[in-house]
């Protein structure tokens, strides 16, 4: 995964862990970010394996109740 470091994205995604993150709209990061998991094999199965382990332990009914809850306040 790469993705902007903004908003709540950091609470989800951890750098160098379970994904890539940069700054907003640094282009230069996307790109280097892009070509460090396409020639890196190995941390790009490290980010998939930490991933899915990660979305393994979340409670999607708890979190989908939680966004309701939200979303009608």
């Amino acid at each position: 995964i790469i993705a902007s470091n903004i908003g709540g994205i950091p609470e989800i995604i951890r750098h160098g862990t379970s994904g890539l993150l940069f700054e907003r709209n640094d282009h230069t990061k996307i790109c280097y970010n892009t070509a460090k998991l396409l020639t890196n094999r190995d941390l790009y199965n490290d980010l998939a394996r930490n991933s899915k382990i990660f979305v393994n332990k979340i409670n999607w009914k708890k979190s989908g109740n939680k966004i309701t809850k939200i979303f009608y306040e």
